[in-house]
């Protein structure tokens, strides 16, 4: 089983890999989807929403917290059984800020996408300030 936890401003949210519908399902508490991060009440609520029984599991993690770590109590896999891992990494790529970071454990290989920049200016390159220059080449790379 995979499950997605995403820390953000010490309020963290989960969810939960469905392969048949190939997309991650929020688990609420409360009917809320964010919760204020304290770690033991986290874990403990995690455990009892998902009924573990020490079985191994899988977890993508977006964080803007270096200190994040998952319970002791929790018996991760030492092998990412989850298919699709191209679509996951799109997926959570599509969620994560420039201030996250992503980490799956275990740790799986994926293939990085590419985009293709265009870097040739449109229009001819006139004499401009410096402040003109970077926000121009600003709209070029983001494709505007």
């Amino acid at each position: 089983m995979l499950y997605l936890i995403e820390l953000q401003k010490n309020k963290i949210s989960l969810s939960e890999y469905d392969s048949d519908s190939k997309n991650f399902t929020k688990i609420k508490k409360n009917g809320e989807v964010w919760q204020e991060f304290v770690p033991r009440e986290f874990w403990q609520w995690f455990q009892k929403k998902v009924e573990y029984d020490d079985e191994k599991l899988s977890f993508a993690i977006i964080s803007d917290s270096e200190t994040f770590v998952i319970d002791e109590t929790i018996e991760l896999s030492k092998i990412n059984f989850v298919e699709d891992k191209q679509n996951i990494f799109q997926l959570l790529l599509n969620e994560i800020n420039q201030t996250q970071k992503l980490l799956f454990i275990p740790h799986f290989d994926y293939i990085t996408p590419t985009k293709q920049i265009n870097t040739t200016p449109k229009k001819p390159i006139k004499k401009e300030s410096l402040s003109e220059y970077y926000a121009n080449k600003t709209k070029l790379l983001r494709g505007k």
